[in-house]
């Protein structure tokens, strides 16, 4: 997502992830992707990093190296994230899964997915609606499978399967 927006909620994590590795191509990385506005110059520096040479040298190898690079430090980028807590500093997005078996499936259903801080007023407002419409409900264990199974719709409408293939609904 290159909006306005995006770009700011990227800069403001790779801002509190800065100097926690201690690797210094990371580091470059997270430099790089904290003043991110998605000009060509930005593109460009990012990728002569995980090339490790400027674009206007580049062979076709290059392109190739330059992908599984940026994987790898995209990968990193998030594993920094993760142990920002690690360092008094605050978490920038929530990482959260759910996995449901019910109605005799041979396997159940699953997603992994993140909820970024920007994301959190629209996320504590559907939570107040369905508290609303779970208020007085009989049984705490009728409310959790309810809400059991509108997750398992909601991962298989998303993979756009009928619940039976978890490969699918995780992506």
């Amino acid at each position: 997502n290159s909006s306005r927006k995006a770009l700011a909620e990227l800069g403001s994590r790779a801002e509190n992830i800065k100097q926690l590795s201690g690797d210094f191509r990371l580091e470059a990385f997270v430099n790089r992707i904290s003043s991110f506005k998605g000009e060509l110059e930005d593109i460009e520096g990012i990728a002569s990093l995980a090339a490790n040479r400027p674009p206007r040298d580049w062979t076709d190898s290059d392109f190739d190296r330059a992908a599984v690079e940026l994987t790898d430090l995209s990968q990193r980028f998030v594993r920094c994230e993760n142990f920002a807590r690690v360092k008094g500093r605050t978490d920038k997005r929530q990482a959260m899964a759910v996995v449901v078996g019910i109605n005799g499936r041979p396997t159940p259903v699953h997603a992994e997915f993140e909820v970024a801080d920007s994301e959190r007023q629209a996320l504590e407002e559907i939570i107040a609606h369905l508290e609303d419409a779970l208020d007085g409900a009989a049984k705490r264990n009728l409310v959790l499978a309810a809400l059991a199974e509108l997750s398992s719709r909601y991962i298989s409408a998303e993979a756009g399967t009928d619940g039976n293939d978890a490969e699918m609904a995780s992506s």
